[in-house]
């Protein structure tokens, strides 16, 4: 579970009261709707998700593209050719770069100029990577900020985020928080003095744990990706999906060509 704006945001959106819990549901629902249309649309995703993942080289034995990917911790080839990716481990630095150099996320690895191996070219699924994938924020292999507050979870079960003092007002509803090394979502906040939020545990391929006054970071996006979730959930959530303007009378709309317009707001994100 994951979305690119929350609840708030869209609620100020589309005109209805901070108070009112009546649509809370449909619209976390639009929400995620218009997130993985984002995704879709571009080829990537921008949230940070912790997993392995298998690579075919390419038609160069210096180079291979990725995934984009903010950090690497193993990397492991199928040197053998058994499909068990227990032959060569290679180490940043000493066996490979990632490219950009001075960017995130990275899109590319170079075989390092002294390593020892070397990648053969047009191998299927030769490389094994774990890491976090994802485009972050664009800038950073940490796309998270403080939020201020604290949260405790008794167990790797427990769905009762509780804060310290204060917490709930900096955080939002379809928020993605990062404590330690585990991922929650938002999906509630109460409005009382309990200081709780009802959240989906280890998400992103993250493994829920018992946390007792972690401090609690937010997830963030490019500011684009941000406004275009907000954009394409009002437009989901109001059923004028592909309707941007109409009028009663001499009956006329004007209707939004949805291609051209994802490609206006998210072309720089395109892979």
């Amino acid at each position: 579970m994951n979305t690119y704006a929350n609840l708030p945001q869209l609620k100020a959106a589309v005109g209805i009261a901070a108070a009112v819990t009546d649509f809370d549901t449909r619209l976390l629902d639009v929400l995620e709707m218009a997130s993985r249309e984002i995704d879709n649309h571009c080829g990537c995703h921008f949230y940070s998700r912790t997993e392995a993942r298998y690579f075919d080289t390419g038609p160069k034995s210096w180079r291979m593209s990725l995934d984009p990917v903010l950090s690497v911790s193993a990397f492991a080839t199928d040197s053998e050719l058994d499909n068990t990716h227990d032959g060569e481990a290679w180490t940043e630095g000493t066996h490979y770069i990632l490219q950009p150099s001075n960017g995130f996320p990275k899109r590319s690895l170079l075989v390092a100029p002294n390593s020892t191996y070397a990648l053969p070219v047009n191998r299927l699924r030769y490389v094994k990577m774990t890491g976090v994938f994802g485009f972050g924020d664009g800038v950073s292999a940490t796309p998270y900020i403080a939020s201020g507050t604290t949260g405790t979870l008794a167990d790797a079960a427990d769905t009762s985020l509780v804060f310290a003092a204060g917490g709930e007002d900096l955080v939002e509803v379809g928020q993605t928080l990062l404590m330690e090394s585990e991922q929650l979502y938002i999906t509630t906040l109460t409005t009382d003095d309990s200081e709780t939020a009802t959240v989906e545990r280890g998400v992103n391929g993250t493994t829920a744990a018992a946390h007792t006054a972690k401090a609690a970071s937010i997830y963030r996006w490019p500011k684009p990706i941000e406004r275009t979730a907000l954009l394409l959930a009002e437009l989901i959530f109001r059923g004028t999906d592909g309707i941007q303007s109409e009028r009663v009378g001499d009956y006329s709309f004007t209707a939004v060509d949805r291609p051209k317009m994802l490609a206006r707001l998210l072309g720089a994100y395109t892979t």
